[in-house]
């Protein structure tokens, strides 16, 4: 089994240009306090969960009055100097090295307190 790694931040073409706001160093130091020895599945989940904040969607354009494919939308953040720092979704999901189901998951596991069960 292949240890867990770095994969490369988002694509020149990212509307936040992530890759320019963030060191190599500053990025394997996150990635790195994610997947300390000491942390267990249940607290990684919780700081992943601590870095995405949801609201519902703004506007759906469904005209037929059905539900739209998404109940809700998700923003993406890195604590940086003690400054919150707006990510894509690609470049948070790279840094940490996790899949896409593992945030769905995290996210379904989430209390209504906040907490991850």
């Amino acid at each position: 089994i292949k240890a867990r790694s770095l994969k490369s931040p988002c694509k020149s073409t990212c509307r936040l240009k992530c890759y320019q706001r963030f060191t190599k160093d500053q990025r394997e130091g996150i990635f790195s306090d994610f997947w300390r020895e000491d942390r267990d599945w249940d607290s990684k989940r919780q700081f992943v969960v601590s870095c995405i904040s949801s609201k519902p969607v703004a506007r759906s354009r469904k005209k037929d009055g059905s539900k739209g494919n998404r109940a809700q939308s998700n923003k993406f953040s890195f604590q940086i100097n003690s400054c919150e720092e707006i990510v894509c979704k690609t470049f948070f999901l790279n840094t940490l090295a996790i899949s896409e189901m593992f945030m769905r998951i995290s996210q379904q596991k989430t209390s209504k307190t906040g907490m991850v069960e």
